[in-house]
């Protein structure tokens, strides 16, 4: 068989085209991407640069304020606020994408809700005379159901933003709330004292392991028994928090003569007492012994409490009971 010759200058075309494509690639399009999406997005700020923002529904008005180290609620009253919540809250916000850009400078639009918005951001980054805010009012949703007009105070722009958006947007106060409940680490607790259904358990680290001392048993604990216990409690959060509309009597609560007791001290001791449970709800109201705001709490984590306790404690009674064969000198 005869090789085919190769086309040598129909080669050289080919590659030299690829060479342009990708040049063009390289030079214009790469470049182009970031710029792109910045403007995608329907906000411009820098995340570190917010210091409040508010939300504004229905004559209500829910604001959130940094301070020094940490994020505080200001209105509808002054509350502890998560900083970890409101960090992902103002990074959900800043990536918003515009969906789609209607017009630019449209003059009636009350057509699109605009006039009176069903819900309003207000951003504020800077302090002073270097503040800013940037406002962003939520209309009606668009005919074909797909997301809401938009626009962004100061920006000619009408846009849609997609449906998902309001849901980001719109969060209710217990949202921002810290719900931490033990600001403790584990490895700071040095003493746990349950009171659970009239049966009280006390441990106890000391320089050594844990000693369980109560009821009755002495004894070394693993570490990974003890952290079994203290782990769940570390990340219990409350679940809801019964005050302002929601306030509740603690005679409703069996909190006045409460059940459980729970008490940690590291550096200071945490008192936290548990009354019944929340029908339906997969809950039990709590609080904290030295103040009256009532919460509740995963029902779960109670439970998976109660149970541990009574596997270590009879666990700990069969470590303690020696075999025959060593209590005799081995005689039969």
């Amino acid at each position: 068989m005869v090789a085919k010759k190769i086309n040598t200058r129909k080669l050289f075309i080919t590659l030299g085209i690829l060479v342009v494509l990708l040049a063009y690639f390289i030079i214009v399009e790469l470049p182009r991407k970031p710029d792109e999406e910045e403007k995608d997005r329907i906000f411009q700020f820098v995340l570190a640069d917010v210091n409040k923002f508010e939300i504004i529904k229905n004559d209500s008005i829910i604001e959130v304020e940094r301070m020094i180290n940490d994020w505080r609620i200001s209105k509808p009253r002054v509350l502890s606020a998560s900083k970890i919540d409101v960090d992902a809250y103002i990074s959900d916000i800043k990536d918003l994408i515009i969906e789609k850009v209607v017009g630019e400078n449209l003059p009636d639009l009350a057509v699109y809700g605009l006039d009176k918005p069903k819900l309003i951001l207000n951003v504020f980054t800077g302090k002073g005379k270097n503040q800013k805010m940037y406002r962003l009012s939520i209309g009606n949703q668009n005919p074909d159901f797909s997301g809401f007009y938009a626009k962004l105070e100061n920006d000619p722009r009408l846009v849609i933003l997609e449906n998902f958006t309001e849901s980001i947007i719109d969060k209710d106060v217990f949202y921002f709330r810290d719900k931490d409940i033990f600001k403790v680490k584990v490895t700071d607790v040095k003493e746990i004292d349950l009171s659970l259904d009239k049966t009280r358990y006390r441990l106890q680290r000391e320089e050594g392991p844990w000693r369980l001392t109560k009821p009755v048993i002495k004894t070394n604990l693993k570490e990974e028994q003890v952290t079994r216990i203290l782990l769940p409690l570390s990340e219990l959060k409350a679940r809801k928090y019964y005050d302002g509309p929601l306030k509740v009597s603690l005679a409703q609560t069996s909190l006045l003569f409460p059940p459980i007791t729970i008490r940690l001290k590291a550096d200071r001791s945490y008192t936290l007492t548990v009354g019944n449970e929340v029908k339906n709800e997969g809950v039990y109201y709590a609080k904290w012994t030295d103040n009256d705001l009532i919460f509740s709490i995963d029902k779960m984590i109670i439970d998976d409490l109660k149970k541990n306790m009574v596997e270590l404690t009879m666990i700990e009674k069969e470590d303690k009971t020696m075999p025959v064969s060593q209590t005799n000198g081995g005689k039969q």
